[in-house]
């Protein structure tokens, strides 16, 4: 029951938002984006919506640790967004050398 969320809970579901509003803009800038930008953006919108729903879950747990799963789901988040980070920052590298 919302009413009886505490600060963690209240902060978990701000988290969640946070991210979805990242995802969205994610996947709006993938609209514009041209060349190997556009799917990295896409897959970076994927991984901000897929890390909203673990914090969403992680509600319900009670801790981002445990169980097992919701680790194992925000450690591939987290892999996937460290990856398109390195992809986007080859990208730009890539093209100040161009």
């Amino acid at each position: 029951m919302i009413s009886a969320w505490g600060i963690a809970e209240w902060f978990n579901a701000g988290e969640a938002a946070l991210w979805l509003v990242v995802a969205v803009a994610c996947a709006v800038n993938s609209r514009r984006a041209v060349g190997a930008r556009r799917p990295l953006a896409l897959i970076a919108a994927i991984a901000f919506a897929l890390f909203a729903g673990s914090d969403l879950v992680e509600i319900s747990t009670g801790a981002w640790w445990s169980p097992w799963w919701l680790l194992a789901w925000k450690t591939a988040c987290v892999a996937m967004l460290l990856g398109c980070g390195v992809a986007w920052w080859r990208s730009r590298r890539r093209q100040s050398d161009a």
